[in-house]
């Protein structure tokens, strides 16, 4: 099977990978998930392994001992176009911080904020509503 969406979670917190993982993959779309616990690993991924040919989106955690979110997405933009341009990146966080928030959200180089655990819902309604589902 030929995916052409793949997500990308990072998450220092396996049992948040694997809950997202799941609900991901529970939503039928036809597309494949990678996993990182550090932002060094999901670079890695992406320089080296990342299909730009795909739709890639990248889900992140902003705080995050090593690599934050933040960190992440400013590697990211020093990326070539031809790879960046091929990324919609989100926050995914539990931060209830209203600075936090707002700084997130006034970033232009991502494309939302999602409060954790994510859902079946907002993953089938804001993520991936044009994907193929698998019947």
């Amino acid at each position: 099977m030929l995916h052409k969406t793949t997500f990308i979670l990072i998450d220092d917190n396996d049992w948040e990978l694997f809950l997202h993982k799941e609900l991901i993959l529970l939503s039928n779309a036809d597309c494949q998930v990678q996993t990182f616990l550090n932002g060094f690993d999901a670079l890695k991924y992406i320089n080296n392994e990342m299909n730009p040919n795909h739709r890639n989106i990248i889900l992140s955690d902003i705080h995050m001992p090593l690599m934050s979110g933040y960190d992440i997405l400013e590697e990211i933009k020093k990326m070539p176009a031809h790879v960046k341009n091929k990324i919609e990146f989100y926050f995914v966080s539990a931060t209830l911080d209203r600075d936090e928030l707002k700084k997130a959200g006034s970033m232009k180089a991502i494309a939302g904020f999602f409060h954790k655990p994510l859902s079946v819902e907002l993953i089938t309604e804001k993520l991936i509503p044009e994907l193929q589902y698998a019947v």
